[in-house]
């Protein structure tokens, strides 16, 4: 018998359910990535610099800035995929219920972290290439930006993995709302 939590129409209600979160997460990115992206170029044209500084500083956008404003939305969205995945454990009846289903704990985890990813990284991966499209639009291009723009992607990419399992960790573990925020608050005032 089909286990009805790993069939295409569940998954169809859980992206129907759920598609506020990568609306929300690609409109983050979008003013963390492109608009960032413009706003500098507007300021470093307006300064009159040379082609071969703004080559330069746009190098150093891709390598610096970029990079901190879109790690704010990272942030964001492992927190919100946290919660939206694991939000039943502050419910005793939702907990009996998810827990009386016949499937393996390993499948529905590894479900909400397949989900996590997919409604984080296709927004992401859009709005790089967008950046990445400004840039060549406005003449700041070199072709060693697809490879700060991968590793860019890398480390956001570890950094979410990170987050995610800490705080799913912390939800897991404290049991309550309030303990699960206060548990996080300490966790990131740990630095």
């Amino acid at each position: 018998m089909k286990s009805r939590v790993f069939s295409s129409k569940l998954w169809k209600n859980n992206i129907v359910g759920g598609v506020w979160l990568p609306v929300l997460l690609g409109i983050g990115f979008f003013f963390a990535f492109p608009v960032a992206a413009l706003m500098q170029m507007g300021n470093w044209t307006a300064r009159g610099y040379l082609p071969e500084q703004l080559l330069f500083l746009s190098r150093n956008l891709l390598t610096d800035g970029l990079v901190e404003t879109g790690g704010f939305i990272i942030i964001l969205a492992a927190f919100l995929n946290a919660v939206l995945g694991y939000f039943y454990l502050f419910s005793r009846d939702q907990v009996d219920f998810y827990h009386s289903l016949p499937v393996n704990r390993t499948h529905m985890f590894l479900q909400k972290l397949y989900m996590g990813l997919v409604y984080t990284m296709i927004p992401y991966l859009i709005t790089v290439l967008l950046t990445l499209i400004v840039f060549i639009i406005r003449g700041y291009f070199e072709v060693s930006f697809l490879a700060l723009a991968l590793e860019m992607l890398f480390w956001h990419f570890l950094t979410y993995l990170f987050l995610y399992f800490c705080f799913v960790l912390i939800f897991s573990m404290t049991g309550t709302i309030l303990m699960g925020l206060l548990s996080i608050f300490g966790f990131m005032d740990l630095h």
